[in-house]
């Protein structure tokens, strides 16, 4: 999970299904500790994941009409990369249930229906 990868955001219509199928924040920063080979690791792995989620939530307020407000929590979305794991941000705001997504690839998809 490196810090300079670069992010790209959507602003979608309102998700309404399928967010139990998403690991919200808090479980994917215990699935890093309970994946990792010992606590100083799963520690990195839980900062490096931070610092991405603060990241893409400033991105998103950037680049985005998010209100700042969250209706769902952050789940996350793992993907296969190259090498690694890539991840996604979604969540939805509380005005009209706007959906954001900010992942570390290209979702081209969602930039098809992106509202922004």
């Amino acid at each position: 999970m490196t810090a300079t990868k670069p992010l790209y955001a959507y602003s979608i219509v309102p998700l309404d299904f399928g967010w139990q199928t998403m690991p919200t924040a808090e479980e994917y920063r215990g699935l890093l500790m309970k994946d990792a080979d010992s606590v100083t690791q799963g520690a990195e792995s839980v900062r490096a994941f931070n610092e991405f989620l603060q990241r893409s939530l400033d991105f998103a307020s950037e680049k985005t009409v998010w209100e700042g407000d969250f209706r769902e929590e952050p789940r996350i979305i793992v993907m296969p990369g190259e090498c690694e794991t890539v991840l996604a941000v979604v969540w939805k705001q509380e005005n009209n249930g706007d959906t954001f997504v900010v992942s570390q690839v290209a979702l081209p998809w969602l930039a098809a229906i992106s509202t922004d």
